[in-house]
């Protein structure tokens, strides 16, 4: 949308109102003026795919006050609108005369990336024919390849002209050949072997019970969600709850209080959806005092077992899922959004309080091993004794000879000595845990990024505030147990 948007900025500036050989000669027009005029000039006919005028512009009188490497007001140079718009004669035109070809717009998107998400084909070969990088990276992280799909008519031409597009054409791929019923079985038990040791593994991390994590259960399949069928702007009989005002807080202290965290794609939401339809029948069938009266008594209870269960991850995790879910839910229903604004916003705190609890929670387990694993560890056994050329060694007593020259496999003991694996195994458990209570990405990626940043401030902290880490063998011994902290 922004290049159509672009492109329809230069269709508004229109032509130069003239001859471009006529302007470049005008001895009456400023030099800045021409080339402003006929860079624009440019940029238009290459958004336009007006090959004739790029060969004017970049070959006659006029190429001296256009660069084809200047991007315009919306940071896009002319090579990348006419990679976006498939003119294939441009593109070649433009190259021919010196346009760079990884050039990248503000969004670092190339003029190849336009040109595979766009699948022009021959403007992406003609583009890698001049030594296009497929590897380089835009603001979010993907590269040009990852436009292109695995098995596809744009894959199998880049293929057939010399170019590589990831694992699509390996005749060893999963999709090619076929579903292989033992392929496919020894994944599922891989999988299910996998699922089963997080569970174990989370269990001791957390302190929590596994029932909670749903050991011996089947893993659940992904379901399609039922919410396109809820009808949002009007309340209709089977889309709410109907209750007595008597029976609230018996009905709130089963759903809440005594509400346990489940796991099943049927038991996982039922707070947040109970307490949504009964806030549906007081707002719509009933009076704005007892929608008051449903809504406050819930979020009360709700910080109430935040509060008493602010050191159990399983508890935290169910509570933050359904707390961002009755939150959209009072969002997307158009009488609930109007008159909840105030309980809105306290949701709105509850979800950040329950989100510092769950960082701090984590962090507490990691500080408790964190010296030990990271920073005392010893990936290389003895790696301390030894000697730099020319380091300064005057008071330094000298060092015992090794027993036991060269390396062995790390005996059962050294194996369960606390290491970089149980801090990584932490990491591991607290994202499963958000995973299995489906807590939304955001939210899971903003708790990693503040566990991981915690982790690399208090390693800096205590490094430089200890003297005995201030060596040259213990700073590569710290490095290569941060190293299993990147890898993961």
């Amino acid at each position: 949308m922004e290049m159509v948007a672009a492109q329809a900025h230069h269709r508004e500036d229109g032509s130069p109102g003239g001859d471009e050989d006529m302007i470049a000669m005008d001895e009456s027009i400023p030099e800045a003026d021409k080339k402003e005029t006929l860079q624009k000039s440019l940029n238009m006919a290459a958004s336009n795919g007006d090959v004739a005028r790029i060969r004017k512009l970049v070959g006659g009188r006029s190429k001296s006050f256009v660069d084809v490497n200047l991007p315009d007001e919306e940071g896009t140079v002319p090579l990348i609108y006419a990679s976006c718009f498939g003119h294939s004669d441009v593109v070649a035109e433009l190259l021919n005369a010196g346009a760079e070809v990884d050039k990248q717009d503000r969004n670092q998107w190339s003029a190849l990336m336009w040109a595979m998400t766009n699948r022009h084909k021959q403007i992406a070969k003609l583009l890698l024919d001049h030594g296009a990088n497929p590897d380089i990276r835009s603001n979010s992280g993907g590269t040009a390849y990852d436009f292109v799909q695995p098995g596809s008519d744009f894959s199998q031409y880049l293929t057939e002209n010399g170019y590589y597009v990831a694992a699509g054409d390996d005749e060893d791929d999963f999709y090619q050949t076929g579903f292989d019923p033992a392929r496919l079985d020894e994944e599922y038990a891989e999988n299910e072997m996998r699922r089963r040791q997080l569970m174990q593994e989370s269990a001791v991390n957390l302190e929590v019970d596994l029932s909670t994590l749903g050991f011996g259960e089947e893993p659940e399949s992904p379901q399609e969600s039922d919410e396109d069928d809820f009808i949002w702007d009007r309340c209709v009989g089977d889309q709410m709850y109907v209750f007595q005002t008597q029976q609230l807080d018996a009905i709130l202290d089963l759903i809440i209080n005594n509400m346990t965290p489940q796991r099943s794609t049927s038991q996982k939401p039922v707070p947040a959806n109970l307490i949504f339809l009964m806030a549906r029948y007081a707002h719509y069938h009933m009076t704005s005092s007892l929608l008051e009266q449903v809504l406050t008594a819930s979020m009360d209870r709700i910080a109430d077992v935040i509060e008493r269960h602010q050191w159990d991850m399983t508890m935290l995790a169910f509570w933050i899922s359904n707390e961002t879910l009755l939150l959209h839910y009072l969002k997307k229903d158009p009488g609930l959004m109007q008159a909840t604004t105030k309980w809105q916003a306290e949701l709105s705190e509850l979800v950040n309080e329950t989100f510092i609890l769950i960082i701090r929670d984590a962090e507490r387990r990691m500080n408790k091993i964190l010296d030990t694993a990271m920073l005392d560890y010893e990936t290389i056994p003895g790696f301390d004794t030894i000697e730099f050329q020319g380091e300064f060694k005057l008071f330094k007593s000298k060092a015992k000879p090794v027993d036991e020259p060269g390396f062995r496999p790390p005996s059962p003991k050294r194996r369960a000595q606390t290491s970089p694996r149980n801090i990584t195994s932490l990491l591991s458990s607290t994202l499963f845990v958000l995973d299995l209570f489906d807590v939304v990405s955001g939210i899971k990626c903003q708790i990693l990024s503040q566990l991981l940043y915690w982790i690399g401030a208090e390693l800096f902290n205590r490094v430089i505030t200890s003297r005995r880490y201030l060596s040259r063998t213990k700073a590569m011994q710290i490095r290569m147990n941060v190293s299993q902290i990147e890898d993961w």
